[in-house]
C-alpha cells in the first residue's frame, strides 16, 4: 500500500461538551444497554470503584447505579460534594460529574440514586473504533461537487470502505474527487440502515492508492468529519455497535 498524499496535520484527540440533555441521554443509554463499567472516583480518584448504570430516569433527573461493596465508600459517596465518573462507549470516552450518592433499592438490591448530569464531556480520537464495511452490499456517501466553469452542480456516490467516529474512508477509483488532500465537501450525506441518515461535512485528509491480491488498485480517501452534530455522532455510534454485535454474532454462529 503506498501514500500518495500527504495528510494536514490532525490533533490526536478532540473534546465536546455536551449539554443537550436528549444527547446525553442517548449516550447514557447506549452505555446502560452495553453494560459499560464506569469508573466512580471520589476525592480526585483517592477513592474509586467500577460501577455500572442500573436505570436512568431523565423525567426527574436521576441515575440509579450499583454500589460498593465496601460500605465506608458508599457512606463517603454520600456525603461527597463532587463525584467524577469516566466510561468509554465504543472507545470514545465520556465523562460527567455528579454531588453525593445517596443509597437506594433497586431491584431488591442496595444501590446507589444520583443526579442526572447536566453536561457531559466526550474525548474520541479521530480513528477511534473504525469498522470495515460490506463491499458486497455497500453503503454510499453521496457528495455534492461544486460548480465549476466547465460543469454545473452535480453530486456522485462513493462506496464506503469504513467508518469511525471521527470520519469514514471512501473508494473513488474513478477520480472523481480530484486529487488533492484537504478540500472540503459540503452536504454529503449518508444512510445507515437500522439507524438513520447523517448530513455532514468532509473534509479530505489523505488520499491512499491500495494494491490489491488481483494485481489491481483501489484509491481511497480518508474524509474526516467537520463540526458533526452531537446527534449525527450518536446515530454513527449507534450504528456502529449495531454493526460490531452483528458481527460478533455471526463469528459466534448465533446468526
Amino acid at each position: 500500500m503506498q501514500n500518495v498524499a500527504v495528510t494536514l496535520p490532525i490533533r490526536d484527540e478532540e473534546r465536546y461538551l455536551v449539554t443537550s440533555k436528549l444527547e446525553i441521554l442517548a449516550l447514557l443509554s447506549s452505555l446502560k444497554e452495553q453494560r459499560g463499567l464506569i469508573l466512580m472516583r471520589l476525592h480526585n480518584g483517592a477513592e474509586a470503584i467500577v460501577t455500572t448504570i442500573l436505570n436512568i430516569d431523565a423525567e426527574n433527573n436521576s441515575m440509579v447505579i450499583d454500589n460498593s461493596a465496601q460500605d465506608s465508600f458508599n457512606q463517603h459517596a454520600a456525603k461527597a460534594e463532587h463525584i467524577r465518573f469516566e466510561a468509554t462507549l465504543n472507545k470514545i470516552r465520556i465523562a460527567f460529574s455528579s454531588a453525593q450518592a445517596s443509597p437506594c433499592i433497586m431491584d431488591n438490591q442496595p444501590a446507589l440514586r444520583i443526579a442526572f448530569p447536566q453536561s457531559l464531556t466526550r474525548v474520541q480520537r479521530r480513528d477511534a473504533y473504525r469498522i470495515d464495511l460490506p463491499s458486497s452490499d455497500p453503503i454510499k456517501c453521496t457528495i455534492t461537487l461544486p460548480a465549476t466553469a466547465a460543469a454545473k452542480i452535480r453530486s456522485v456516490a462513493l462506496d464506503i470502505k469504513d467508518l469511525s467516529s471521527g470520519g469514514m474512508a471512501l473508494i473513488d477509483n474513478q477520480h472523481v474527487l480530484g486529487d488533492a488532500a484537504g478540500v472540503f465537501y459540503k452536504d454529503c450525506h449518508a444512510e445507515f440502515p437500522g439507524v438513520g441518515a447523517i448530513s455532514t461535512t468532509l473534509q479530505v485528509v489523505r488520499i491512499i492508492e491500495e494494491s490489491l491480491a488481483d494485481d489491481k488498485k483501489r484509491r481511497v480517501l480518508g474524509c474526516q468529519f467537520v463540526n458533526l452534530p452531537n446527534p449525527m455522532l450518536i446515530l454513527i455510534l449507534r450504528f456502529i455497535g449495531m454493526t460490531e454485535r452483528r458481527t460478533n454474532a455471526k463469528w459466534h454462529g448465533y446468526e
